[in-house]
This record gives C-alpha cells, sequence and structure tokens, in this order.
C-alpha cells in the first residue's frame, strides 16, 4: 500500500466531482426534522498540540472532515438539525476556531482538565489531554450528545441512533451493586451507550460481547449530568496517586469510563447494536456489512501494514470533496434549487 503522502490523486479525482455534488445536493433538501422531546448535539475533541502553526495537523483536518460528514455531505449529514459541538482548549488557535466556525462548527471554549495529585502517563502521548473529554457530562443544556472522536470515516447519517432504547431510555443507577462505593454525586439514572472495542485487526464481526468487553470511548451517547462529571472527578483524584489506580490510566478517560461504567457495577455501560454503528479497527466488510462509522487514521502510513487500501482511498476522496466544497463555497458558487 501506498503512504498517505501518496494520495494526492484521491484528493485531486474528489475534487473535480465537488461541484457535481455542491450543485444537486443544496441544503434545504434536507428532510424536515422529526419531532423531537430532547435537545440533541454531536461533539468531537480538538487538543493536539504543533510547535509551528505552518506544520500540517492531521486532527484539525479530519475534524474539518468530520464536520463535512456529519453537516454537508449529502450521503451521510444529519438529516436533522442538530448541531456539532468541538471542544476546544486553550492552546487550539483562533484561526483554527475561526475555520471550524466559519464551516458549521459550534466550538465549546473548555479548561484543560489537570489533575492536582498525580501526573498521567498515556499510552500514547498525544492523549496527555484526554480527560479534558469529561467536560462533555457538564454541557446540561443538551439532553444527549453523541460523542465522536474526529477520526471517523461515515457511510451513512447516524440520526438512528437517537431513537435506540439504550439512548432515549435511561438506566436506573443499581445502588445494590457489589461494587458500588457511596458517592452522593452518582445520579438516579444514566446515560452510557456505546460499542465494544474490537481490540485489534482482523477481530470476529460482529463483536461479541462479554462480560468483560471494553467500552470504545471513540463513539459514544451521554447524558450529560453534573453530579456524574464531579464522580468522574472523585475517581480521577484517587487516579494514580501512589500507585493506587482504580482504572487502567494509560487508556486515559477511556479507562476511567470503563471503570466507572463496570458491568458489575452500579452503572454499566450499554451496548448499541454490535457493528450497527461503529467499528474501530476497521475493514472493508464493515462497510458492506452496513457500519455507519468506520474509525482509525486512514491517513497515517503506519497503518498500512494491515489497513486495507479501499478504506485508505474513501477517506481521502471524502477529504477531497471537503476541500472541493469549501472552495467552490470561497469563490461564491451557488447551488441549484
Amino acid at each position: 500500500m501506498k503512504s498517505a503522502l501518496r494520495h494526492p490523486l484521491f484528493v485531486l479525482s474528489a475534487f473535480c466531482t465537488v461541484f457535481y455534488l455542491y450543485f444537486h445536493y443544496a441544503a434545504s433538501s434536507i428532510e424536515p426534522e422529526a419531532l423531537q422531546n430532547g435537545k440533541y448535539a454531536f461533539a468531537t475533541f480538538l487538543s493536539t498540540r504543533v510547535s509551528n502553526e505552518s506544520d500540517d495537523d492531521p486532527y484539525f483536518t479530519a475534524t474539518r472532515v468530520l464536520a463535512y460528514q456529519l453537516l454537508h455531505q449529502p450521503e451521510t449529514r444529519t438529516r436533522r438539525t442538530t448541531p456539532l459541538l468541538v471542544l476546544a482548549p486553550p492552546h487550539v488557535p483562533d484561526n483554527k476556531r475561526k475555520a471550524l466556525r466559519d464551516e458549521g462548527v459550534t466550538i465549546v471554549p473548555v479548561d484543560l482538565l489537570t489533575l492536582k495529585n498525580w501526573c498521567p502517563d498515556p499510552s500514547e502521548k498525544r492523549w496527555i489531554d484526554q480527560f479534558t473529554k469529561l467536560r462533555l457530562w457538564s454541557l446540561t443544556q443538551y439532553d444527549r450528545i453523541l460523542y465522536l472522536d474526529n477520526d471517523m470515516l461515515l457511510t451513512h447519517p447516524l440520526d438512528d441512533i437517537w431513537n435506540e432504547a439504550v439512548v432515549s431510555t435511561p438506566r436506573r443507577t443499581n445502588f445494590h451493586a457489589e461494587t458500588h462505593v457511596h458517592d452522593p454525586n452518582i445520579p438516579q439514572e444514566y446515560v452510557l451507550a456505546g460499542g465494544a472495542d474490537n481490540e485489534g485487526p482482523g477481530a470476529v464481526r460482529p463483536t461479541p460481547l462479554l462480560m468483560n468487553s471494553r467500552l470504545n470511548a471513540g463513539l459514544m451517547v451521554i447524558k450529560p449530568d453534573r453530579g456524574l462529571f464531579k464522580h468522574y472527578i472523585s475517581i480521577l483524584e484517587v487516579g494514580g496517586k501512589d500507585g493506587a489506580s482504580l482504572f487502567d490510566t494509560s487508556f486515559m478517560e477511556m479507562g476511567l469510563l470503563n471503570y466507572a461504567h463496570r458491568p458489575d457495577g452500579p452503572m454499566p455501560w450499554a451496548a448499541l447494536p454490535s457493528g450497527r454503528y461503529c467499528n474501530n479497527w476497521p475493514q472493508l466488510r464493515d462497510v458492506e456489512d452496513g457500519s455507519a462509522a468506520l474509525h482509525d487514521k486512514f491517513w497515517d502510513p503506519a497503518n498500512k501494514a494491515w489497513i486495507e487500501r479501499e478504506l485508505v482511498e474513501m477517506w481521502f476522496r471524502v477529504q477531497g470533496r471537503m476541500e472541493g466544497f469549501w472552495q467552490a463555497r470561497r469563490e461564491g458558487k451557488k447551488p441549484r434549487g
């Protein structure tokens, strides 16, 4: 497989087709929004740090691609008026914030969630800010938030996820669970729904849900709750202090969520239908099986040893469409209809 750096032809070819897409799919063609009892949002987190602003920032590009897919691309955009929130800590520069706003994103400024008692040592250095994702639970103006990591390739809209029973109906907290630790911040009910981690390339499909299956925090639906946020902070305060970790701190917020929502605890996480909404360590067969989102760094040459070339090409075609879509708008092109 060729590295991502040798795929400009895919970007160019996609750019050349964007005018057809742009002129034939006006925003007014979106289906009328269904009646909703709640206020929903998509969300992602942008936290990469670059030493020079002229340096390539693949996660900023990925955030733009995600926004294009969720809000604009005809095949994958929401049929509702669901906003995309981007949590942006202070080090994300103003020019990137403005660029995302101009492309339809709602920027949510957040302070980094730092720890007083210990310093995280994530298994990947780029995860150092990931506990800040927990601030999603403070956004109580929304009834539900669908969080997605920004390295997502969508195949169709995600709107059906709001109708899943594990999303629409909160679970009651089991205060009699064997491993329950008393904390007055734990709510009476909660929502945390997602998919099991595929745990590596070539995993069996559909992913079996076992007692020890880990939630993959790359796509999850939550019900924001300030009490639950405080509960997470109380877990973090123990965290890695004096080697007394309650969870696998190398996986940062994913480790914490899997501890707080462990199967034998008071608030076990709920499983979305296996493979329907997201697959990490994706395979081409996931597209054929109808998975709505594929989760990986398709642009990264380090993945070429195992990721299928067709998926890499799909990513660069969508990136090319995104670039062409915004180039057309900058040039003042008007969609038909």
